[in-house]
């Protein structure tokens, strides 16, 4: 045995380095690793007992049907305890259609597949990118049995790409999966898997007085984007702001539903949110001064606009701030500008109530300043992104952020 096989290094690999996974097509792979795979390998994310180790996850790009290899140079002498990491992974994939070191059985079963699979689901929405490639949003809710299935060969990426992601309770028939597709055209044979979404649908309580008042109630639901995904090879390219922008045109036409809520949300989905709601509400000119002739905006007001526009509370209060600071950058004044700021800091005020109390009122006025000007530098970060519908505004396009965004059950 060589000097290096004692060495506790030579046996210990990044299971981030040594998963791989593909997306194979009839006409390449494209490969990546993951960002987490802590989950299914604790928290150090490291594997250890093997030399050259290499974990091959490879998916079709329509059925995303699973293959599973593994292969290394040396395994650990007398190592009868040691974790098998192909076990490992394997028990976090459908034990029904994921093939195992077998590629020409992989192969010949997805072929199989293609020539009957229809995309789950109704398609809700349509988008074509810059390249001139057109894209379909499907909805399906996961009761449905293909949709189960599809679901199965696809929930591994929640634990590889989503920071404490972790798997939905397929039994609960109140999710629903949005899904992005690329259409079937001269050069693409098979529509291609893009990413997806899943979105919970939970009752909205009226409030105990409509509760018990005994009066038939009209039944509204809040809908909850949890995961989200725009698998590695197709970032950058704006679908997740498509994606996005489909879930809220299709929620506010639906009068059942009365508020769209993110759970857990990273900063990264934090600022697609915060670019495509304020684009479309400056599309619809809903910052102008006759919608807030009053600054600071009166509770009652700002309450009434959340409400028609179906945004969290919190969401809410950001756009309508960063609106504001843009709609004064543009035909504003010194007025309106001191105006905005002490609508900010009545904000973040009351949102900070609890710590400021027992300071010196110098101290609160400071403290106050500070978390002020940070916010606003924050904001003008955003909007910097953001194509306001005025002509006289940013001139900057909309990019896309890093498709990903934690959650948490």
């Amino acid at each position: 045995m060589s000097i290096d096989s004692y060495n506790p290094e030579h046996w210990t690999v990044s299971s981030n380095s040594a998963l791989k996974i593909a997306i194979v097509d009839e006409v390449r792979s494209i490969q990546f690793h993951p960002t987490f795979t802590y989950p299914i390998f604790g928290e150090h994310e490291q594997i250890f007992g093997y030399f050259n180790l290499e974990i091959n996850l490879a998916f079709n790009s329509t059925t995303m049907l699973p293959l599973l290899g593994f292969k290394f140079s040396e395994k650990l002498p007398d190592s009868a305890d040691l974790e098998d990491p192909q076990e490992k992974i394997f028990s976090f994939l459908p034990k029904g259609s994921t093939i195992v070191n077998d590629e020409s059985k992989w192969a010949e079963e997805y072929e199989k597949e293609l020539a009957s699979f229809k995309i789950p689901g109704t398609l809700v929405g349509e988008y074509n990118t810059v390249d001139g490639k057109e894209f379909g949003v499907y909805k399906s809710p996961l009761s449905n049995a293909k949709t189960k299935e599809f679901h199965r060969r696809i929930q591994i990426f929640v634990l590889l790409f989503i920071e404490a992601g972790s798997y939905i309770d397929e039994t609960d028939d109140k999710w629903d999966y949005y899904f992005i597709f690329e259409k079937k055209s001269a050069t693409n044979p098979h529509p291609k898997f893009i990413g997806f979404t899943t979105v919970y649908s939970y009752w909205k309580y009226p409030g105990h007085e409509a509760y018990d008042s005994g009066d038939k109630l009209e039944l509204l639901v809040r809908k909850k984007i949890s995961q989200f995904i725009i698998l590695p090879p197709y970032q950058g390219k704006r679908h997740g702001e498509h994606l996005y922008k489909t879930l809220v045109d299709d929620w506010l036409r639906d009068e059942k539903i009365s508020e769209i809520v993110v759970e857990d949300p990273s900063e990264a989905f934090d600022d697609l949110r915060d670019r495509c709601d304020l684009e479309r509400l400056s599309s619809e000119a809903f910052f102008k001064s006759s919608n807030f002739p009053t600054i600071p905006v009166p509770d009652e007001v700002i309450i009434s606009k959340q409400v028609e526009q179906k945004i969290e509370k919190r969401q809410f209060a950001r756009c309508l701030e960063m609106g504001l600071l843009h709609e004064n950058r543009v035909h504003g004044s010194k007025k309106m500008e001191k105006d905005i700021r002490l609508q900010i800091k009545k904000r973040l005020y009351i949102k900070n109530k609890e710590a400021l109390q027992g300071l010196e009122e110098a101290d609160k006025l400071d403290k106050l300043q500070t978390a002020y000007e940070r916010l606003v530098e924050d904001y003008e970060r955003i909007m910097e992104k953001v194509k306001f519908s005025d002509k006289r505004g940013s001139e900057a396009t909309s990019e896309e952020a890093p498709e990903q965004k934690r959650m948490k059950h």
